[in-house]
Order: C-alpha cells, then sequence, then structure tokens
C-alpha cells in the first residue's frame, strides 16, 4: 500500500508546495486551496505557503471594463474606501506570522480620477492611513522582501513621494529584497537600509538614481522601458557592485554620449536586455532591424571585443562576464 500524503515529513509536503509556479498567482492560489481541502492537516500546512507571498491592495487601478473588487468588502480597488483598507490590513495582521514575501500596491486615485472622469481621492501612500499602516507592517517578524508599486511614469501626473517612515521600517526591518515599481520620488538624505543586497527600481530616472546611489546595493536590477519621454538617465556604478540586470527598449532618449559606462567597474556581471519589436515603426535611432548589429556601440562606453551578444525573438542580449582584474 503506498503512504499516505498526510504522513509525509512537513518539510518535504512544504518543498513540494514551493514548486508551484509563481507567474500565475490565481492559478498557485487555485491549487494550494484544493489541496488544503483535503484534510485539516494539510490545510494548516498549505495555509503557509498560501500566505507566503501576500499582496496589499491598497487602491488598484485597472483600465478594464470589470472594476477590481475588494474580497472582503466587495467595494470598488479603485476608489479610496476606509473602510475596506482597514478590513485589509486587519487580514493582513491575521497572516502575520506566514508572510515572507509582501507587495504593497496603492496607484491613488489620480490615474482614474484622468480616465473615469472621477474625483481625485488622498494621493498614493499619503499619510492619513500611514500610523495604521506602519502599526501592520511592525507586526510582520518573518518578512524577507517588500515591493511598493504605485503609478507607472506619467508626465502629465505629479510623481508619488515615498514616505519616510516607509524608509525608517525598511531600515529596522532590515530586508534583504526591495522593490520601487512606479513612479516615485525619493526624499534626500535618506539613511542607507544597509541589509538591502537585492534592489529593483522601475521606471529608472533621476531621483532614483539618487536613491540607488545612497543604498548602494550589490545586486541591482532596473528598467528603462516604461520611460516614455525625455532622456534616459545615464548609470553610474558603484565600487560595491557584483551584478546588474537592465532593460532598455529602442524607444529609450539616449542623451549625448554613451548610457553606460562599466570600465572602472571590471568585478561587476552586466546583463542587458534590449526589447526591438518588429512593428515599432520608427525610434529615436532609426530602423531597428537596421541597427541591430551594432546595438551595444550605442549604449556602452566598453571595449565592444567584451560584449556578448545574442539575437532573441525581439530583444537583444547583451552580456559583459565578470573581467578578472
Amino acid at each position: 500500500m503506498s503512504p499516505s500524503l498526510c504522513g509525509l515529513p512537513v518539510e518535504i509536503i512544504l518543498h513540494v508546495l514551493s514548486l508551484l509556479p509563481d507567474d500565475n498567482e490565481i492559478e498557485r492560489r487555485g491549487a494550494l486551496n484544493n489541496f488544503s481541502l483535503a484534510s485539516r492537516h494539510l490545510y494548516l500546512i498549505a495555509t503557509r505557503e498560501v500566505f507566503r507571498k501576500y499582496t496589499l491592495v491598497l487602491r488598484r487601478s485597472e483600465l478594464v471594463r470589470k472594476r477590481p473588487c475588494c474580497p472582503l468588502t466587495g467595494a470598488f480597488l479603485d476608489v479610496w474606501d476606509d473602510h475596506g483598507v482597514r478590513a485589509r490590513l486587519g487580514h493582513l495582521r491575521s497572516k502575520a506570522r506566514y508572510v515572507r514575501d509582501l507587495r504593497i500596491v496603492d496607484v491613488g486615485q489620480s490615474r482614474v480620477a484622468k480616465y473615469r472622469r472621477s474625483s481625485p481621492g488622498p494621493a498614493a501612500f499619503a499619510p492619513e492611513f500611514l500610523p495604521l499602516l506602519m502599526s501592520t507592517l511592525r507586526s510582520l517578524k518573518g518578512v524577507a522582501a517588500v515591493s511598493f508599486e504605485t503609478e507607472r511614469y506619467d508626465a502629465s501626473l505629479v510623481p508619488v513621494v515615498f514616505p519616510v517612515p516607509l524608509w525608517i521600517w525598511l531600515i529596522d526591518a532590515r530586508l534583504r529584497t526591495v522593490s520601487f515599481l512606479g513612479d516615485f520620488e525619493f526624499p534626500d538624505d535618506l539613511q542607507p537600509p544597509w541589509s538591502i543586497r537585492d534592489l529593483t527600481v522601475i521606471p529608472y530616472t533621476w531621483t532614483a538614481q539618487k536613491m540607488v546611489e545612497n543604498v548602494r546595493p550589490p545586486f541591482l536590477k532596473f528598467d528603462y522601458t516604461w520611460l516614455r519621454t525625455g532622456p534616459a538617465t545615464p548609470f553610474v556604478p558603484y565600487p560595491t557592485l557584483k551584478a546588474i540586470n537592465i532593460r532598455v527598449s529602442f524607444y529609450t532618449f539616449v542623451p549625448n554620449g554613451h548610457l553606460f559606462d562599466f570600465r572602472s567597474v571590471p568585478q561587476v556581471d552586466v546583463q542587458v536586455t534590449i526589447d526591438a519589436m518588429p512593428d515599432y515603426s520608427s525610434t529615436p535611432f532609426g530602423d531597428p532591424l537596421e541597427i541591430r548589429p551594432t546595438a551595444p556601440l550605442w549604449l556602452f562606453a566598453d571595449d565592444p571585443s567584451k560584449l556578448e551578444v545574442t539575437h532573441g525573438q525581439n530583444v537583444i542580449m547583451v552580456r559583459r562576464r565578470p573581467q578578472n582584474q
């Protein structure tokens, strides 16, 4: 007779559940929910995995016909709802012991008001609700990674000022992996959270550059593809950098000179992905198909002989491996 699944060690069951793909959160949650229905023992085990990655939505704007709704209150998520926000924060506190990877989303209502012609509400990450949010975050003792998401870059909208109390929480929580996705503006003279090793910044703007130079993480990932107007901010490498992953598109406007110069940091593993969709009618550099062979030349100040160029489907991948000093 084959052994019962319930008889397996908890560590093995958790390892099996951790192998579920993360690219589709709905399918992953569905599979875990089905697994948890088998028995109370498996329900208690699956709960750890269900809430290991937790998304806290304060507000979310999706310009689709079916507006997103709060699963706890049924209210729309694209407008400010004090009752709904408190309910979602309470649910997060109830699952605090399971959460390891936290995603916080607040797009504000400026974009919703712009397209739906509704009245705007509080700004994204507004100070009115920060005390309640901060008390909830302090209850999370096992979080190792956090992502903050807000409005995508839009020249017609005011950037979202990242709150200083949240930055102080990053320092106190000693997080190792942090992501900023959206049009954030970072205050000057922030104390660097030395615990951060992996940092993702999308898009990479001049204010994001100042924040990166302050944090100086060993592993950095950023993206220029969200920028549609204005010149790209050149990246300035720093001595503690070990690896960097960059995404850029042919729509990215490169100012005079090169966008990247890694000659001063030969120890860095550099990977750059260049979007080159064939249906782009025009770019700041001409036709994509014509300039593909010389793509590294207008991006890098580095010796072209040290760059590995690979052409994929609609992308160009450039790699510069660490050099012996």
